[in-house]
């Protein structure tokens, strides 16, 4: 049988949009990904300082955000089962079930600043954004009760696992993985939740909107992949 592709692929919008060009995202998601493990396997064998460690990795687990963001909107590739394995292995590094992730990120698509958005939570400025942007990850499990049985179940069990591993080795997990993708996920939340929602959204979408991936292009045109915002700029209007 053939592998299920999913559809609109090189279709061209009747608005003049550009066609959607999906799997860019999961050709460059097999060397990061690969990058975090060689890299968090180095650090805890001593190879790399955590210097160097963080340098590397704090910009690799950004971009495997951006990866499970494209997999959430099927725009990681064409085919539905590459797509959804670049959302599972991206979600699981960054401390989180696809499942998870992805209901949490279409409700702010639904519901975007409402209070119901779960992604609100980092919306306000104040003293407390530093700390909301580095368990923003963490919060996206208040979606559990809204999830069916079966990945209710996968979410507690792979957070009882999580929970068992920084148990058993807290030094070795909390350098070599556990800071490092905070410090990722940090960064991607300021520049593509915080900065086109929050205090100073207004501003920033109206003279720096590349800074968050174009991120009100996206909102109306969800189904393309990271890159090709940077070429539609805010043509999606």
């Amino acid at each position: 049988m053939h592998a299920r592709r999913m559809g609109g692929v090189g279709q061209t919008r009747a608005s003049g949009l550009p066609r959607v060009q999906r799997g860019l995202t999961f050709w460059l998601f097999l060397p990061s990904y690969t990058l975090v493990v060689v890299m968090t396997a180095s650090h805890m064998l001593g190879l790399v300082s955590t210097w160097s460690q963080l340098g590397t990795l704090v910009p690799a687990y950004y971009f495997l955000a951006m990866c499970v963001h494209d997999a959430i909107h099927r725009a990681a590739h064409t085919n539905a089962r590459l797509n959804n394995l670049v959302g599972w292995v991206c979600a699981t590094a960054l401390g989180l079930t696809y499942p998870v992730i992805r209901r949490t990120h279409l409700e702010h698509h639904r519901a975007t600043e409402h209070d119901h958005d779960v992604e609100s939570f980092v919306y306000k400025s104040g003293w407390t954004l530093l700390p909301r942007l580095l368990i923003s990850n963490w919060r996206c499990y208040a979606v559990l009760p809204e999830l069916k049985r079966r990945e209710k179940l996968q979410a507690i069990v792979f957070v009882a696992v999580i929970v068992v591993a920084l148990a058993t080795w807290p030094q070795q997990l909390f350098w070599s993985w556990l800071v490092p993708m905070q410090l990722g996920i940090a960064l991607f939340v300021l520049m593509t939740v915080y900065l086109p929602h929050g205090r100073f959204a207004k501003w920033v979408m109206e003279n720096v909107p590349a800074v968050t991936g174009h991120h009100e292009a996206h909102h109306r045109h969800p189904q393309y992949p990271w890159y090709q915002y940077f070429t539609m700029g805010e043509r999606g209007t």
